[in-house]
């Protein structure tokens, strides 16, 4: 599945700042399944991560930003294979956030369309167990994503970036759905904490 196409020609005239604040958007949207569901990175480990990135997208400091996508994909749930485990699902939520620390020093765009994709299919796989309409508010708040970069353009302030990821509806609803999806799949309930 590949409906990132309708906005990745937006997404070309984009800079290397933008693209990485769009994967940054994505990778915050997801933030309330990795902490639902890793079991071994605490949830001020993760919030820790989410402040670095968002300093290195807005710095485009390229050494922290390895750094830092190291350390990420060092982490026990960045591995795990097994569908059946909620590191699983924890790997999958992480994977925008090092898209996004990756975008600073990788092909950006790559890292867009990648993160793009990833948060849609992750939420797409959530609504196969507990009925919900977060994939299709994700593709909303995609668009409207890109179109607020495409009128910020130079003129971007991170702050403003992280203020509008703040108020995302899917962020907003997605602690409710991985908790019936963790109850459906007979898991415990979240064991490290909340980091909405």
């Amino acid at each position: 599945m590949n409906t990132a196409e309708p906005f990745v020609e937006q997404m070309r005239a984009f800079t290397r700042r933008q693209l990485a604040v769009f994967c940054m958007s994505c990778a915050d949207r997801m933030s309330p399944a990795f902490v639902a569901f890793a079991q071994h990175t605490p949830a001020s480990t993760y919030v820790k991560w989410m402040a670095q990135a968002w300093q290195v997208v807005g710095a485009r400091d390229k050494v922290t930003a390895r750094s830092l996508a190291v350390e990420m994909s060092a982490a026990p749930e960045a591995d795990e294979t097994d569908s059946y485990l909620p590191d699983y699902w924890a790997m999958r939520a992480l994977n925008p956030l090092r898209y996004a620390v990756e975008a600073v020093f990788e092909n950006a765009l790559e890292r867009a369309q990648w993160s793009s994709i990833s948060a849609r299919e992750l939420l797409a796989s959530f609504a196969y167990d507990v009925p919900n309409n977060l994939p299709e508010l994700e593709v909303s708040e995609q668009v409207a994503v890109v179109n607020w970069l495409a009128a910020t353009g130079a003129g971007l302030e991170i702050d403003d970036a992280i203020k509008r990821a703040e108020k995302s509806q899917v962020k907003a609803l997605l602690t409710d759905v991985v908790r019936r999806f963790a109850v459906s799949n007979g898991w415990e309930s979240p064991p490290l904490g909340d980091a909405t």
